[in-house]
């Protein structure tokens, strides 16, 4: 997992299942480190001071729960 997107430059969407989790992710180091189009689906834009798994997760801003992912639609 860690540097798993990692330089990704062109990289804008992740899209994920709304059952994701990142809870058996171990090493999240760097996961998202220089990826700077990547925006989630309600808008959470990159940040450098969010590069772990803190933010692979379903991007749910306006609940406080930012996120670099979009969830994807069956």
């Amino acid at each position: 997992s860690s540097e798993m997107f990692r330089n990704n430059k062109n990289l804008t969407t992740i899209l994920a299942s709304a059952d994701f989790r990142n809870d058996s992710i171990n090493n999240s180091s760097d996961m998202f480190t220089d990826s700077t189009k990547l925006q989630g689906g309600n808008g959470t834009v990159y940040d450098a001071n969010h590069l772990d798994k803190e933010y692979a997760r379903i991007d749910d801003a306006t609940n406080g729960r930012p996120g670099y992912f979009t969830i994807k639609s069956t």
